[in-house]
């Protein structure tokens, strides 16, 4: 029984145990993984090359395997039984091309749905990339938010209790008051937004414990980032890639509905076993055995007039594909727009994080100076909490300028077309 007991207690402590809190770059992976938006991408990308399949293969006969029996009767109620086994064979000689564009535009559509999967992975990335930064910073804002409440409420403690000794005006006093009101709105404000990014944290990770520390800030410092010197490649670009593609496989079926309007040369092959005889009379043709027989033939058919179907079509498609070349233009100005800003945002994002970290380290150096003052009583306790105060707000601002150059990065990597793991080499 005792062992038992201490199985079952160790199985409760382990279930009902915490996890420990996931590293950034871990958590961001997760992230990815139960990505319901790249699993789409992914089931594109499938549906994608399995519609390619007889594009691929309409270069090679089309075969066909019929086997028949029919029965007829004619006016004096004889019946004649049919019956036979054939194959045959069809097969496009000549149709100007349109075959080579259908193939073509098949090879283009897969390499924009895979194009396309891979742009929607730094969609997730950025988006993951957000929501863990968000939750970090809305922990750490909490937490400096609550110093400001203490300092605040101490520092009215100590104004209330001057006032009693007549010592301070109750002017002050109500300053002071309101000053810790602003603090706990602050803090309210701040427990709002990170209950808000935990739950859309957990939408994405499926669990919100994550360590609150910055992962890229010392890499950051350490680092020279040569991404920054780089220049744009657009070939290398996931979306670009798409709309290339996509444009590519519009102009392929534009100019195959062209070609479909001209002669098409078609061969075609039968070979087969036949036996016909009669069910009343019972007399047989071809000896009531089956008879081998073949048939071959070449055929130009040229549709003359199918209601203008096909150059409805054809016209229809010119439509399309210059709307394809017209978004291609627009993408190649948006990428090269966003690769621009988003370097030049990353840029002055580290540059305001990297100068509040000095603030914040001054602030830290006055803080220590002035909490030794105060202990040797050399300066009021007003002066010592406003140095406190002076060294929170720093803290806060440092926060915030790390957040935004955590959120930058990706936005610069992904706009050069690269994953997160790869704009680190």
């Amino acid at each position: 029984m005792k062992i038992k007991s201490l199985v079952g207690i160790i199985f409760f402590l382990c279930t009902h145990a915490s996890a420990a809190p996931l590293p950034f770059d871990q958590a961001l992976t997760q992230i990815i993984s139960r990505s319901t938006s790249v699993q789409t991408a992914e089931a594109n990308v499938g549906f994608t090359e399995a519609n390619a399949i007889p594009a691929t293969f309409q270069f090679v006969p089309s075969i066909t395997l019929d086997a028949s029996k029919t029965r007829s009767e004619d006016a004096t109620s004889n019946a004649t039984t049919n019956t036979g086994v054939e194959a045959v064979v069809k097969y496009n000689l000549f149709h100007w091309g349109a075959d080579v564009e259908n193939l073509s535009a098949a090879h283009s559509d897969v390499k924009s749905q895979k194009s396309t999967l891979e742009n929607t992975h730094y969609s997730v990335e950025d988006a993951g990339v957000a929501a863990l930064v968000a939750e970090i910073q809305n922990k750490k804002t909490i937490e400096i938010d609550q110093g400001i409440v203490d300092i605040q409420s101490n520092l009215l403690k100590v104004a209330k209790e001057r006032f009693a000794k007549g010592y301070l005006a109750s002017q002050e006093v109500d300053k002071i008051s309101v000053d810790l009101d602003n603090a706990k709105a602050s803090l309210s404000d701040a427990k709002i937004q990170e209950a808000n990014s935990r739950a859309n944290l957990e939408n994405l990770l499926g669990s919100a414990e994550i360590a609150p520390e910055w992962p890229w800030k010392e890499r950051f410092q350490r680092i020279k980032l040569k991404i920054l010197e780089e220049k744009l490649n657009l070939p290398q670009v996931p979306d670009y890639l798409a709309a290339e593609s996509h444009d590519q496989a519009e102009d392929s079926r534009y100019q195959r509905t062209k070609l479909l309007l001209l002669p098409s040369l078609d061969a075609n092959f039968t070979y087969g076993y036949y036996n016909g005889f009669d069910t009343i009379s019972g007399a047989s043709y071809s000896s009531g055995a089956l008879t081998p027989s073949w048939t071959a033939g070449v055929v130009v058919s040229w549709p003359i007039f199918d209601h203008l179907i096909t150059y409805s079509a054809e016209k229809a498609q010119s439509y399309v594909s210059a709307a394809a070349d017209v978004a291609l233009v627009q993408k190649e100005r948006d990428l090269n727009s966003a690769w621009e800003s988003s370097r030049d945002n990353f840029k002055i994002a580290m540059s305001a994080a990297i100068a509040r970290e000095k603030t914040l380290e001054t602030s830290r150096k006055i803080y220590q100076d002035s909490l030794r003052r105060a202990q040797a009583g050399r300066i009021s306790a007003n002066d010592f909490v406003i140095d406190q105060q002076r060294l929170l707000n720093s803290e806060l601002f440092a926060v915030q300028g790390w957040a935004i150059a955590h959120l930058q990065f990706p936005k610069l990597c992904h706009a050069l077309g690269r994953r997160l793991e790869k704009c680190w080499e």
